[in-house]
């Protein structure tokens, strides 16, 4: 039987700097259909099942998939291809459009709260 490798496992040597600041809007949690490396992760829908959507917050936050933790998932596998900033900005800009789309989300503008993704990314 082949052996299934998790992103979690993964020791990791080096740690990135800059820290991304998320709103915890889930909005990310609940489009992950498109994602391969998440395709276990949701029943069809697109949704993560372990996402708690009365919080958005993962239910298995310290053993999440390394591609949902960016700072690790930068430190695995992008540092080779992008700078921090040049990483940041990338997922900055995703999660941009994900709010922007009509949704009334956590840290979006339309509900009044902070918007941290106003930052200049």
């Amino acid at each position: 039987m082949k052996k299934r490798w998790r992103y979690w496992q993964i020791s990791l040597t080096k740690k990135m700097n800059r820290v991304f600041c998320c709103t915890q809007c889930g909005l990310c949690c609940r489009n992950i259909g498109d994602v391969p490396a998440l395709r276990e992760y949701h029943s069809g829908d697109g949704v993560c099942r372990f996402l708690d959507k009365g919080t958005n917050l993962c239910t298995i936050y310290k053993k999440r998939p390394l591609i949902c933790n960016v700072s690790a998932a930068y430190d695995a596998y992008f540092s080779r291809y992008y700078t921090e900033e040049e990483f940041l900005r990338l997922n900055y800009e995703a999660c941009r459009k994900l709010q922007h789309n009509g949704n009334n989300v956590k840290g979006d503008e339309k509900s009044g709260g902070t918007n941290f993704l106003g930052r200049g990314f």
